[in-house]
């Protein structure tokens, strides 16, 4: 199996080629950080989701697996933001409390 910072430096070559190929110029990259929840799912394995990106939803078998699927979509979250020119949105900071409900 191909690591994961392998096929991320695959996907950013793939990226530089098309960019070149079709005459864009590549300014710079940026690094984004983002607050991502991993809910324990009951299934099993870890449901993903990112506060900042609305929708954005993603799940793994390990803890390992949902970090790098997490990774993956927000990349191509961010992806799909900047070709569509809209703005990169900064991370937000979840407030995590418990909550009762009386329920009759």
């Amino acid at each position: 199996m191909l690591s994961t910072s392998y096929l991320y430096a695959v996907k950013t070559l793939a990226l530089l080629a098309r960019a070149t190929m079709f005459g864009s110029i590549i300014r710079f990259m940026k690094i984004y950080d983002y607050t991502v929840l991993m809910t324990p799912d009951v299934t099993g394995g870890y449901v993903v989701t990112c506060p900042a990106l609305p929708g954005l939803v993603t799940q793994g078998d390990t803890l390992e697996d949902a970090r790098a699927n997490a990774a993956e979509a927000i990349d191509l979250y961010l992806e799909v933001l900047l070709e569509d020119g809209e703005p990169i949105p900064a991370d937000v900071t979840p407030i995590i409390e418990p909550l009762s409900i009386k329920v009759a």
